[in-house]
């Protein structure tokens, strides 16, 4: 990139400790004729990573793109009940993709 002026590559690598506040305590749902409730998605640890490029990184206008990735898979639980109730723990994929564009105007 050397060779491409007014063109400026990054790369970021992250740790994240993501919180949840999602609990289902009441309001059984009806799945497979069985009832599900206590719902709970446990806090945890996410690492994300990025790569983006700034256009016309000295100049008074800028516009810079981000590809960002966040890996997030915390742990998920419920009870189900058909006919006994039935702990289940597993894991819930919450990961993500996004694409940013921002436009810069320096004063």
């Amino acid at each position: 990139f050397n060779e491409i002026e007014n063109i400026e590559p990054y790369l970021g690598f992250g740790l994240g400790y993501y919180t949840s506040t999602y609990k289902s305590v009441h309001n059984a749902q009806v799945v497979n004729g069985g009832y599900v409730y206590g719902v709970n998605i446990d806090n945890a640890v996410g690492y994300n990573a990025k790569i983006g490029v700034n256009f016309m990184p000295r100049s008074k206008f800028q516009v810079i793109t981000e590809f960002t990735y966040t890996y997030h898979k915390p742990d998920y639980s419920y009870t189900f009940e058909s006919p006994s109730p039935l702990k289940i723990n597993d894991k819930i994929d919450l990961s993500n993709t996004g694409f940013k564009m921002f436009f810069v105007f320096e004063l």
